[in-house]
This record gives structure tokens, C-alpha cells and sequence, in this order.
């Protein structure tokens, strides 16, 4: 095909495509957004990197992934502004110049992101630090929820960001980072519990009041997300040493998963997993 004649027909096929993609899904510009940021993400092939690598300098690479991930969301990008959808076009671009910094190893930023934690939680220091990114873009579509007064939106990013902080409890501690305490296994789960649950209500706080400013109505509804979010921190943060030092059993994976998906179970699920837990902590924390 004629080079240029074929540029005309994947415009008119883009234009096309995308007008009709808006008038028969529902909610399109989140699944516009979505899509757009999955092509875009083709652009971060490992061994294409690679590839990218073996020709440039460093800042040639990072200038050429830039301009690479711009350009692919710049079409959905002016779409979405055309369909008055400013936002979610901000959104995609702030996104794709995320991603020109991701490779399979994950992020590579030139400069560090201060964490609001002191270091004694090493979990959320760690996990903020990897994660700031997915927070921000939680924070941003908490803002879209209230923008559209989708407040089922808004409920479900506020869940969100309790998964967010649950996979910072991911990973088993190792035996010496529970040895080193000088307190019995009660006052050491007492005080993780307690920690987890005041920084994870530090980081949903913002979407919180986000919603009940906006829709004062539905304060306890919040309310009531809130306590469930903490009731899964909880049962995260127990579920590290149910079986320490090793992870959890099937059994234990089962009531987990069934406490996660079935909120009221949680009342029998946390004071199992501390009974549990508490057992298991008494050969490394004798105090």
C-alpha cells in the first residue's frame, strides 16, 4: 500500500473505531484509558530495552522511550479531549511518562521519593517506596469518582487502598527480624496490628474525607468501608506469622480468602489467626 494512503486509513479506522467503541460500552473512558495504556506498555518489551540500550546513552534511552510512550497515548489522549473528557486524557499522559521509566525490573527514577513512615515499619517504608505510583494513580481516580458523582467508584478505591497495603505484608520476616523484640508474642502482634492499621488509615484518610465532603450522606457507609479495610489489614498482618516461619498452610489460605470475600467472617477469622499466631511466635519471642 501507498505509505501515505495507508497513514490516511489507519487515522480514518483509529477515528472510527474509537466512536464506536464510546457509544457502545459503558463507562468507555475508563476502558478507552485502560486500553490506551496497555499498548502503550508494549512499548516497555525487555528485550526490546534492550535493543534500545545497545545504540544509545543513557539519556538519549530515556529521552527516546519518553517521546515513544507520548506519541502512542497522544492519539487516545486527543480523543479523549474531543469527547470532553479532560481528565482522564491528563491521566493517560501523566501515566505513559510513568511508564517510559518501567522496565521488567520494575521503576528507574533518578531521584528518591521521601516516605512519609519512620523506618521502625519497614513494611509500608518499603512499600510506599515501590508502590507511590499506584497510590497516585488510586488518588487520581478517587478525584474522578467524585468529579462524575460515582461514589461506587469512590467506595472501591477507598477498598483499594487497603489491598495496597495488605500486599506490604507479602512477605514472610525473616526469624531475626522477629527475634531482636524484647517483648512477649502478644504485645509484639498487638503493636503490628496497631501500627498497620494507624498508617493505613493515613494513606485511605485523604480518599475518605474526599467523599464524605462531597457526599455527607454517605458517612457511614464510609464509615463502615473503613472498619472492613481495617478488619483486612488486621488478618494481613496476622496471616505473616499464623504459620511462621513458614507460610501459610492451605487451610490457612482458605479462611483467609473466604475472610477477604465474606467481611462478616472476618469475626471469626482474626482472633483465629492471632490464637494461631501467638503459638507460633513463643519459640522466637520467649519474653
Amino acid at each position: 500500500m501507498y505509505p501515505y494512503a495507508g497513514i490516511l486509513l489507519f487515522f480514518l479506522s483509529f477515528i472510527l473505531i474509537s466512536i464506536s467503541f464510546f457509544k457502545k460500552l459503558p463507562a468507555p473512558s475508563y476502558i478507552y484509558s485502560a486500553l490506551a495504556l496497555g499498548v502503550v506498555y508494549l512499548q516497555s518489551n525487555e528485550s526490546r530495552n534492550q535493543f534500545l540500550r545497545s545504540i544509545f546513552f543513557r539519556k538519549k534511552f530515556l529521552m527516546v522511550r519518553l517521546i515513544e510512550n507520548i506519541l502512542c497515548a497522544l492519539p487516545f489522549s486527543i480523543f479523549l479531549v474531543v469527547r470532553a473528557e479532560w481528565i482522564m486524557a491528563l491521566v493517560l499522559l501523566f501515566s505513559s511518562l510513568l511508564l517510559s521509566r518501567y522496565n521488567k525490573s520494575g521503576f528507574t527514577l533518578t531521584f528518591y521519593i521521601p516516605s512519609p513512615f519512620s523506618k521502625r515499619p519497614y513494611e509500608f517504608t518499603t512499600g510506599f517506596r515501590s508502590m507511590y505510583w499506584l497510590l497516585a494513580i488510586i488518588y487520581c481516580i478517587a478525584g474522578i469518582s467524585v468529579y462524575y458523582h460515582n461514589l461506587n467508584l469512590g467506595f472501591v478505591t477507598l477498598l483499594s487502598l487497603y489491598f495496597l497495603c495488605m500486599s506490604f505484608y507479602a512477605h514472610l520476616d525473616p526469624i531475626f527480624y522477629v527475634w531482636i523484640h524484647a517483648k512477649s508474642p502478644e504485645n509484639f502482634l498487638k503493636e503490628k496490628i496497631k501500627t498497620a492499621i494507624f498508617y493505613s488509615l493515613f494513606l485511605s484518610l485523604p480518599v475518605f474525607l474526599l467523599l464524605i465532603l462531597f457526599n455527607p450522606g454517605q458517612f457511614y457507609q464510609a464509615l463502615i468501608v473503613l472498619g472492613v479495610g481495617s478488619g483486612y489489614i488486621m488478618l494481613s498482618v496476622l496471616a505473616v506469622y499464623v504459620n511462621f516461619p513458614a507460610r501459610m498452610t492451605i487451610s490457612h489460605y482458605f479462611i483467609f480468602y473466604f475472610g477477604i470475600l465474606f467481611p462478616p467472617a472476618l469475626l471469626f477469622a482474626i482472633p483465629f489467626f492471632y490464637i494461631q499466631a501467638t503459638q507460633r511466635l513463643k519459640a522466637y519471642l520467649p519474653c
